[in-house]
């Protein structure tokens, strides 16, 4: 036989809405986008785990455009056959308890999205979710301890 919860309450009271600041959501933000950049850099996916190779097709088509190119960098699914996506992708919105980061062109949105049906590569993995939280614990401690208002009975 499974026994209920049970819950005493010692004090009662609400979470005041936090205030956050323009400087500590774009540091946090600027944190996410430098994440996910050197993980593309690396070939990982949005779990952290290696992405699924290229196409035969892709394959080639990449290891020929950085040959003429005289790039010398392994040809795996990084995001940067043309650096396009790769250096357009940056802090779009860190205002108002939101943060956004996406690329900002509408061409480069577009192929990110295509390229996210291939393999999801944008998001966040594991211990890049552990490095924003902490992140945001650093800028934002202070505002999350102060939240509590206590409810005095009248």
């Amino acid at each position: 036989m499974a026994r209920g919860l049970s819950v005493k309450v010692k004090k009662t009271g609400r979470i005041k809405e936090a205030r956050f600041d323009f400087a500590g959501l774009t540091r946090v933000g600027i944190l996410m986008v430098d994440n996910q950049l050197h993980r593309w850099s690396l070939g990982l996916n949005a779990s952290g785990n290696p992405a699924k190779p290229l196409s035969k097709k892709s394959f080639f088509e990449k290891r020929a455009y950085f040959k003429k190119k005289g790039i010398t960098r392994a040809v795996i699914r990084d995001n940067r056959m043309t650096d396009a996506l790769y250096m357009n992708f940056s802090l779009r919105k860190a205002i108002a308890g939101y943060i956004r980061a996406e690329p900002t062109q509408r061409d480069t949105r577009a192929h990110a999205t295509r390229a996210q049906q291939q393999e999801e590569m944008i998001g966040f993995a594991g211990y890049e979710q552990i490095q924003i939280f902490e992140k945001a614990h650093q800028e934002y401690g202070k505002v999350f301890t102060k939240a509590w208002i206590p409810i005095v009975n009248a």
